[in-house]
């Protein structure tokens, strides 16, 4: 099984970005590294990756367009999508099931959870974080900094809009995804860490989240 992990960037997270391709790198088993948005001038492991240039879609936090455009040009059976700032854990290919749409526990780097399996606009709960053994209802939605899809999901299934980072351009993704039929499991096996020192969990029931700095 071939894997394409499909990294977006800005490149304003040059640290961050650099260990994000080393924890796919660490992936056991087929795999290709696609980075689409603003590409770094020199990169030790620029020949280990397939670069898109997107500078003018990640300058205006087109990140839609983005994930598309990694979808498009993927070869894999399955694709990860991630943000530029998300470490996988070594045994992450390995865990990757059958379904056609799944989301990995994602860690914040200090300590909590970050925004993995998540209600949006639930009648009684809002926009919050729920338990993993939370039932999949209409109201869960994909969290955009890492999941997993089969490709001729995603390939079927593009974006197709101009919403921007922080206008919940992952929420309408996933209604989109919805419409067509299409289901999210969570995968408590796939593991991986949001790399930003600045979020952590707090609130009862890790059901909050803070930003600071």
């Amino acid at each position: 099984m071939l894997v394409s992990y499909c990294v977006r960037t800005n490149h304003a997270k040059k640290r961050e970005f650099h260990e994000t391709i080393k924890s796919i790198l660490k992936q056991k088993g087929d795999k290709e590294i696609i980075v689409c948005g603003i590409l770094p001038d020199t990169y030790e492991h620029f020949k280990e990756i397939r670069f898109f240039d997107c500078t003018e879609w990640a300058s205006q936090g087109y990140t839609s367009k983005m994930r598309d455009k990694g979808f498009i040009e993927a070869q894999g059976d399955y694709i990860v999508a991630m943000d530029d700032d998300i470490l996988l854990d070594e045994d992450f290919q390995q865990n990757i099931g059958k379904e056609e749409i799944q989301i990995p526990r994602c860690s914040n780097i200090m300590s909590g959870r970050f925004w993995d399996w998540c209600v949006f606009n639930h009648p009684e709960l809002g926009h919050r974080k729920v338990a993993y053994d939370f039932p999949y209802c209409e109201y869960h939605y994909l969290s955009g900094q890492c999941f997993v899809i089969k490709s001729d999901v995603a390939k079927n299934c593009l974006h197709e809009t101009d919403l921007k980072f922080h206008e919940n351009d992952d929420v309408d993704y996933g209604k989109k995804l919805q419409s067509k039929g299409d289901v999210f499991t969570m995968n408590t096996a796939l593991h991986c860490v949001h790399n930003d020192d600045r979020y952590s969990s707090v609130g009862q029931n890790d059901e909050g989240i803070l930003r600071v700095g």
